[in-house]
């Protein structure tokens, strides 16, 4: 039976020598006690758009919209939280020594945070008019079709009261084919309302007509005032009802450009403090480095190589 291993030869004696521990690559940025970018911003300090645009320099609108437009808010908004938060975790914390290498303030950290918080924002009031203006269309349109379809109920009851009212008269039956028709003599839409108001026309003038025959026929086809009145009413509640669907009563308050503005500023301030942090690595593997998550990309990237030329 074979001996068993003596279980001190499974480890190193106490005093061999233990190789130099070095990182292969810099830490990740220090976790972040701040939950939300309003507990940043408060713990941080405001800012202003004056005094973004004073660290930026100044860009166009136009270059920071087109930046904004290539990620949604939210995305933006994550990162801005980690980057920032996590600079600010690992600034409070670092030895002077350490700290001395970063060449970056809490200004800069303040600036970019309310920038993020004010992108955040400006999104979710835009996204919130959005869905509601949508809401309201909706509804509107819903009330819409209600009413076209009650007045297209009514028009094609009534044109047959008038029809058989009309009798032989070659200019009335004219009158109610044009009235029914799906589109007017210019070729525009007909819509139900419309048709039916034309038909409330015709229907008032043959009950002032002063013709016996038109007066009997009134009677047996039932074709009073109240009849007529009562038609009308539906042609204008439809034709009120087809106008606000077409125009929704909640305005925008924040335009999309406004929100891709921001976006953009966001940005651009996340790519200067992550640069830094970047560059201060290299030089002390106990910084850490910054990086976009949520956005997937490099706040630098190499220039695509270019194909050989035909010889």
């Amino acid at each position: 039976m074979p001996k068993p291993r003596d279980p001190s030869l499974r480890s190193a004696p106490a005093d061999a020598p233990v190789a130099a521990q070095r990182p292969s690559s810099p830490p990740p940025a220090s976790s972040t006690r701040f939950k939300t970018l309003q507990a940043l911003v408060a713990h941080l300090g405001a800012s202003s758009l004056a005094e973004a645009n004073l660290v930026l320099d100044h860009p166009t609108p136009a270059a920071l919209a087109t930046r904004g437009r290539s990620f949604a808010t939210p995305r933006g908004s994550d990162d801005a939280l980690r980057i920032y938060g996590g600079a600010v975790t690992w600034l409070e914390g670092a030895s002077a020594e350490a700290r001395a290498k970063v060449p970056v303030s809490t200004a800069l950290l303040r600036v970019g945070a309310w920038v993020a918080l004010a992108a955040d924002g400006a999104y979710r009031a835009q996204t919130s008019k959005a869905t509601e203006r949508k809401i309201q269309r909706d509804a509107a349109t819903v009330r819409a079709d209600d009413a076209t379809g009650g007045a297209r109920a009514h028009r094609d009851q009534l044109a047959d009261i008038v029809a058989n009212v009309a009798g032989s008269d070659a200019e009335l039956a004219a009158r109610i084919t044009v009235a029914r028709a799906a589109k007017s003599a210019d070729g525009r839409e007909n819509h139900p309302a419309a048709s039916l108001g034309q038909l409330v026309d015709i229907a008032r003038s043959m009950l002032l007509r002063d013709d016996a025959g038109v007066r009997a026929r009134c009677g047996f086809f039932d074709l009073t005032a109240a009849r007529v009145d009562d038609a009308a009413r539906v042609a204008e509640v439809a034709q009120e009802t087809a106008r606000e669907a077409t125009s929704p009563k909640v305005a925008a308050e924040v335009h999309r450009t406004d929100v891709d503005v921001l976006d953009g500023m966001n940005y651009q301030l996340m790519e200067r403090v992550i640069a830094i942090f970047a560059k201060a690595a290299a030089r002390d593997v106990t910084v850490p480095k910054l990086r976009f998550i949520s956005l997937q990309v490099r706040a630098t990237k190499k220039p695509a190589a270019k194909a050989p030329a035909d010889k």
